[in-house]
């Protein structure tokens, strides 16, 4: 997995047809890559690219796993990030399934 120090960068899928799209977009403070936690033969599933300049740290799925052990601290900010990407990517979701194109754009410039 992956922390962002600096810069932002988005996370998108392609589609078997080529048509890409944008799953999330990741700041300077956001982790990536969190599903590896999940086990070690996980399948990939998105992309990150730049969008500005970045600077990502790599962080090891073992080392992440006995530093969220270890460190309550982490474990908190962790969890937090989490769940807050979570409610993000909800809003997201029902932005998409009950808004108008004209509206979400609109959501997007504000």
């Amino acid at each position: 997995m992956y922390f962002l120090r600096s810069g932002r960068a988005k996370l998108s899928v392609v589609s078997k047809r080529g048509k890409e799209a944008t799953v999330t977009q990741v700041d300077k403070g956001d982790f990536f890559g969190e599903e590896s936690l999940a086990g070690e033969a996980m399948l990939r599933t998105s992309t990150a690219s730049a969008i500005t300049a970045c600077t990502a740290l790599r962080v090891a799925r073992n080392e992440m796993v006995r530093a969220l052990h270890a460190e309550n601290e982490l474990s908190d900010l962790f969890m937090k990030f989490i769940v807050m990407r979570g409610i993000r990517t909800q809003a997201d979701l029902i932005d998409q399934l009950f808004n108008s194109s004209e509206r979400r754009l609109a959501r997007v410039l504000y």
